[in-house]
């Protein structure tokens, strides 16, 4: 049986570099419980949101691929792979739309484990936003930006073992800034259409 909350927390990292949000996970999780092929519409709307894109304006081409690579894999694209994936958004066979699903699809060895082992990890720092007001923090961009460097430390099984370590998870997420009226124009939950976003 497929499990939803990780083929979501794949996505998450791959597009985001970061564990999906509460909110947004459970949102996701419902359009697929209720449109099984959905899963491409879910990736799409993950590629064109504006946290995707963000990312990656002002960046050349080259850039791009390595900042993929980082979150993937922690890691610079190897030359060989850089100039074959820069030559690819040259010629616009590529798109930084599929990009990111098509080099995940393209992983094996090192960096494939390395990737499903960010995705078990944000699977587990996600479960540990269990109270309300983590789950408020977790949506302000500097807390965002605590989970986003958690993953990154993720370079092999070691490190993948502890960042499953939910003691690990918990003083990560005992660093959040508390969520605040003052930073309430700054919360989004991204991936999440806005009229389904719980904190907008």
């Amino acid at each position: 049986m497929i499990d939803l909350n990780l083929e979501l927390e794949s996505l998450y990292v791959a597009y985001f570099g970061r564990p999906a949000d509460v909110g947004g996970l459970a949102y996701w999780v419902n359009v697929l419980n209720n449109n099984p092929t959905g899963y491409q519409d879910v990736s799409n709307a993950f590629a064109t949101s504006p946290e995707y894109r963000d990312m990656y304006v002002g960046m050349s081409n080259s850039q791009i691929v390595n900042a993929v690579y980082q979150h993937l894999f922690s890691r610079d694209a190897e030359p060989g792979g850089l100039a074959f994936w820069t030559g690819h958004l040259d010629d616009h066979s590529l798109s930084i739309d599929n990009l990111v699903s098509t080099i995940v699809d393209a992983a094996h060895n090192e960096d494939g484990a390395v990737f499903l082992a960010k995705v078990a990890a944000a699977n587990a720092f996600t479960a540990h936003l269990d109270l309300a007001t983590e789950q408020l923090a977790y949506s302000v961009p500097s807390n965002t930006a605590i989970a986003i460097d958690y993953l990154a430390a993720i370079k092999d099984e070691a490190s993948g073992d502890l960042a499953l370590d939910g003691a690990h998870i918990d003083a990560a997420i005992a660093t959040f800034t508390p969520w605040s009226v003052t930073g309430a124009a700054a919360v989004h939950v991204v991936g999440v259409p806005a009229a389904h976003a719980e904190h907008a």
